[in-house]
């Protein structure tokens, strides 16, 4: 391919700049405090701590230990498979930020910091509105809000205890897949890290649903 060159008061010059760059990091994953963090350390040329950026995510939003594994494993490949991607298209950004910042500072562009920050943004989006097309355009909504699920639960657990079953969050699970399908939690241990999540009480709604049905069969109801 031939070379591109740039004009300068009627000469012509190129000059070349070979560059490469090395990162190394560790892309880590733990489980703490009812969580998966996910933590990316990059490796610091001059020794120090590495720069860490982390996610997290709740437990009680995957259904199974398959799917937690099967998350994991997604993130990983894609993770690795498009950093040279990304990596190309941040450097490509950064040319463009060190032009604008130079440029307007030696008086060679009047547009000053917004238009090089507009100018990234509008990059970032339209790459991110690419590579994130897959996705739907609006957000998912929750199947559950803590007063649906606590509600859900106190009519089930009712039930359970007036039919004279025992009352466990499996059977009450199970009952709720009866009653509204899918959306309902994957199992009883599942139902357990959602109410927990939303910080309800599973022991205090026991209770309460105990005594409910007692003062209905003590009056006749």
């Amino acid at each position: 391919m031939e070379q591109e060159t740039i004009s300068a008061q009627g000469g012509m010059f190129q000059e070349r700049s070979p560059f490469s760059t090395k990162l190394k990091g560790e892309l880590v994953f733990e489980v703490r405090d009812e969580k998966l963090i996910i933590k990316l350390e990059i490796n610091r040329a001059d020794g120090l701590e590495p720069d860490t950026t982390q996610s997290s995510i709740d437990l009680a939003g995957f259904p199974s230990g398959e799917a937690l594994i099967a998350f994991q494993q997604a993130v990983k490949r894609n993770f690795f498979e498009r950093m040279r991607e990304s990596l190309a298209f941040e450097s490509a950004l950064h040319l463009f930020d060190v032009c604008g910042f130079i440029a307007h500072s030696m008086g060679l562009d009047p547009n000053g910091k917004p238009a090089i920050i507009k100018r990234h943004l509008e990059k970032t989006e339209e790459r991110l509105a690419q590579v994130l097309s897959p996705l739907p355009e609006k957000p998912r909504r929750a199947a559950w809000t803590p007063n649906t699920l606590e509600g859900a639960v106190r009519l089930a657990a009712l039930a359970l205890e007036e039919a004279g079953q025992k009352l466990t969050l499996d059977a009450v699970n199970a009952a709720l897949w009866e009653r509204y399908g899918d959306i309902a939690p994957a199992s009883g241990e599942a139902l357990r890290k959602q109410l927990a999540l939303y910080e309800i009480s599973w022991t205090t709604l026991k209770t309460e649903i105990r005594a409910i049905a007692k003062i209905r069969f003590s009056k006749g109801l």
